[in-house]
């Protein structure tokens, strides 16, 4: 079987940039700029859909100290989405494993998209996904 190079090579540099931001996600990327309208606008919508970094946002719901939207951090006053959230649900006090489980999915969503585009590569006919 025989790979479209082109899918594989998109796939692949995709890939690669992606597990890199799985890697040092505090280093940012373009994705952040879609990212934040969408989370700002789009909560109810979009929640499904969520960036890896989120896991970021949510492991400072307790010291609150990264810059918002507004330019404070939340505990200079500033709303905390996640710091919200996680105390409504009585689970502030375990913010650490929250926020490693959103990193542990976003980063398997990375590798599972990774292998299936590497597998479609080497795929010649287009897939029906209907049978």
């Amino acid at each position: 079987m025989r790979p479209n190079y082109i899918k594989l090579v998109f796939g692949g540099l995709l890939s690669l940039y992606f597990l890199w931001i799985a890697y040092d996600p505090m280093q940012g990327s373009f994705l952040d700029l879609v990212d934040l309208p969408i989370h700002e606008t789009g909560h109810l919508l979009f929640r499904p859909f969520g960036v890896l970094n989120i896991w970021v946002y949510a492991a400072d719901a307790v010291v609150m100290q990264l810059v918002l939207t507004s330019g404070l951090t939340g505990s200079e006053g500033c709303f905390h989405d996640w710091n919200y959230m996680l105390t409504r649900l009585g689970l502030i006090s375990s913010t650490k494993m929250v926020a490693g489980i959103i990193r542990a999915i976003g980063t398997l969503t990375i590798i599972a998209a990774a292998i299936g585009s590497i597998y479609y590569s080497f795929m010649s006919e287009p897939v029906d996904l209907d049978q």
